[in-house]
């Protein structure tokens, strides 16, 4: 049981931190072109605290597992935090693990977020499902596996 859950918690963590291979910024898909107005309101809307309030992870990657895996899986993923300021720069945390500070870009239409660590120059490549004041929803996608995670607010703004 401890083996498997060691597994899930390296490929959760894989998932969040995202995709390091070199990817263009501008290459969203077309179906999520419609999240967004437009890049001015899209960046003042990222700008602050946010913290995971749910998380959905692929069915597949979920049905072999046990009820007490999952449980815990969500309650990794409700730890994240991310925080994104003015001049494109900003925080992500896991639980666990040291505050990764970098820098973040928005694609042109607004419906992918780059982040990059600064220490290591890794690209974290979200799709932007959705984004209001009051919610964001990133697709993180890495080998083929997605992960939903839906983001609200920090009350501490």
């Amino acid at each position: 049981m401890k083996k498997s859950l060691c597994l899930l918690l390296v490929l959760l963590m894989a998932l969040s931190i995202g995709c390091k291979k070199e990817e263009s910024i501008e290459e969203s898909p077309k179906e999520n072109k419609e999240a967004l107005i437009d890049k001015a309101n899209a960046k003042e809307m990222i700008c602050r605290k946010w913290y995971v309030n749910k998380v959905e992870l692929e069915e597949d990657e979920m049905k072999n597992m046990p009820e007490e895996v999952r449980v815990f899986a969500r309650k990794i993923y409700s730890s994240i935090k991310m925080e994104f300021k003015e001049g494109g720069v900003g925080q992500m945390s896991f639980p666990g693990m040291e505050t990764q500070s970098g820098k973040w870009e928005l694609s042109e239409e607004g419906t992918r977020l780059v982040f990059i660590d600064e220490k290591d120059g890794s690209r974290a490549i979200s799709n932007i499902e959705k984004l209001t004041k009051e919610e964001m929803i990133l697709l993180v996608t890495k080998d083929g596996k997605t992960v939903k995670l839906f983001l609200k607010p920090s009350k501490q703004n």
